[in-house]
């Protein structure tokens, strides 16, 4: 009887065994949905960790625990890579949380659930802060000055005339820039230039004994072998615009204020010899000499003026923060002084036009950090 009873108990065990045990088999995973905007997974339980990765919304993951207030969940990374992450709460809400027992057990083909893969961002250029820069300058320097003076001279009219041509020289550059916004930069730099120029000087000379009687003479420095020299330095200060900060090709342009001081040696005296013959009547000029004085020697004078100028050039970059640059530069900057020899002859006579700008290119390099 005892034996029976046992036999009994053991049979009703199995039997509620197989009943529950469907259940306990299928006790599926949770799943939660993304539901607010900027949702962040991180890679431990707080909000100070490192973000791993920042769903839209509308994601569903699988929960695989639950830490306090974070679920822990896990995707795969570009390269494959399996990720434990942890999304808080307040950014989801629960897809499926009950546990059901399965009805009936089909075989069928598993589709696997696409695995959601994060949307690859555009990698962002780094903000430029500052820049330094050096170079050589061509320099294309045009005509300096061209000047006549005309006085009565023994009942007739006396030219006296100069004329500075246009030259180039070679020079150097350097320059500092600062970025108060990503596209834009304050730029300062600064130029020296020194050129021996070559001219013409010329005298048209009345006879003392011959009415309507003139001789001229012109001379060109290059055949004096003595050349007037243009010395300047450049400051310029401005604002350039940088439309594109990344790639290895960058166009820049812009503009600003200029001021341009230095010394250019003008004609002081011009030394000839004066030759009339009576017969037959003729007159002759030989210039032999022409005197030069710095202007920046002299009382009075100021070879200095505030101008403008603009620009336009591209950055080489052939490293992050390493490039080379080329830029044509123009400089709107001339001034008038009092001639030294012809001034002290007629106070009031024209003063003579300097030219202190011109167009540059300028090629060096250039550092941006």
């Amino acid at each position: 009887m005892k034996n029976n009873f046992k036999g009994k108990w053991l049979i009703s065990f199995l039997i509620a065994f197989f009943l529950v045990l469907p259940t306990m088999t299928y006790a599926q995973k949770q799943k939660i949905k993304v539901v607010v905007e900027g949702t962040s997974i991180r890679l431990q339980p707080n909000m100070e960790s490192e973000i791993a990765l920042s769903p839209p919304v509308g994601s569903i993951f699988e929960v695989e625990n639950k830490v306090g207030e974070w679920y822990e969940v896990k995707f795969s990374s570009e390269i494959g890579v399996l990720i434990t992450g942890y999304i808080h709460e307040m950014f989801i809400e629960v897809e499926k949380e009950a546990v059901k027992p399965k009805e009936e057990v089909i075989k069928k083909p598993v589709k696997p659930e696409p695995v959601y893969q994060p949307p690859t961002a555009a990698p962002t250029s780094r903000r430029p802060w500052f820049s330094i820069k050096g170079g050589f300058i061509f320099a294309l320097i045009p005509e300096v000055y061209s000047y006549e003076f005309s006085f009565p001279l023994y009942g007739e009219t006396a030219t006296i005339s100069e004329s500075v041509y246009s030259d180039n020289a070679f020079s150097f550059e350097f320059g500092l820039g600062f970025f108060p916004i990503r596209y834009l930069e304050i730029e300062s730099t600064v130029t020296v230039l020194s050129k021996g120029h070559s001219g013409s000087y010329g005298l048209d000379w009345p006879s003392e004994y011959f009415t309507n009687l003139h001789a001229s003479d012109e001379i060109e420095s290059d055949e004096m072998e003595v050349y007037p020299t243009f010395n300047k330095t450049i400051f310029c200060i401005g604002l350039l615009v940088h439309p594109i900060v990344s790639g290895p090709v960058r166009v820049y342009f812009g503009g600003g204020g200029s001021y341009v001081t230095g010394n250019l040696e003008l004609a002081e005296d011009i030394s000839f010899t004066e030759t009339t013959y009576f017969f037959p009547p003729s007159h002759e000029i030989t210039i032999n000499e022409v005197d030069f004085v710095e202007t920046d020697d002299l009382e009075d004078i100021s070879l200095s003026k505030f101008g403008f100028y603009g620009k336009a050039g591209v950055n080489f970059m052939v490293a992050r923060i390493f490039g080379i640059y080329a830029e044509g530069k123009y400089i709107f900057a001339k001034t008038e002084i009092p001639h030294p020899l012809i001034s002290s002859i007629d106070p009031n006579a024209d003063e003579v036009e300097i030219n202190l700008g011109g167009m540059s290119f300028c090629m060096g390099v250039k550092l941006i950090f």
